[in-house]
């Protein structure tokens, strides 16, 4: 589950500390998201599994600090371009591959633009251009 491990154990907001768990409460690296959490791990190895249709998965974790995965699934070989904006409209970073193998991609964002400076607290909008498919995802940056 894209849940497991994907929860934040520590959470700052203007100085004051909203949440604090300890890693003594919690199974892996990070609380897993849900209604309660598991001891019980289970995982599914997608290396040699295709998807069989192109699809973008909702960041996670999202909102996110300091970094987020973007998953996307390449049924085929494909040009892939992934954009995140701000919500201006303006182009914060972007990633662009051409003949991208089919299978499933993690493709970290750390919350800094193509200049390397980090960005503002906000909304932002990742979009997946691959073949003839196309998504958009919202992702929220809290810093």
């Amino acid at each position: 589950s894209p849940c497991v491990d994907a929860g934040t154990a520590l959470f700052i907001l203007d100085g004051d500390t909203i949440l604090n768990i300890p890693d003594v409460d919690f199974n892996g690296n990070a609380p897993d998201m849900g209604a309660f959490e598991s001891e019980y791990v289970t995982s599914l190895d997608q290396s040699g599994m295709k998807p069989t249709e192109f699809v973008l998965l909702q960041s996670y974790p999202n909102p996110f600090n300091p970094t987020t995965t973007i998953r996307f699934g390449l049924p085929e070989m494909s040009d892939v371009t992934l954009v995140i904006y701000d919500v201006k409209g303006r182009v914060a970073w972007s990633f662009s591959e051409i003949a991208h193998p089919a299978g499933w991609v993690n493709q970290e964002w750390n919350g800094f633009n193509s200049n390397g400076d980090q960005v503002s607290t906000g909304v932002y909008f990742c979009r997946l251009e691959a073949g003839n498919f196309s998504q958009t995802i919202k992702m929220v940056y809290l810093r």
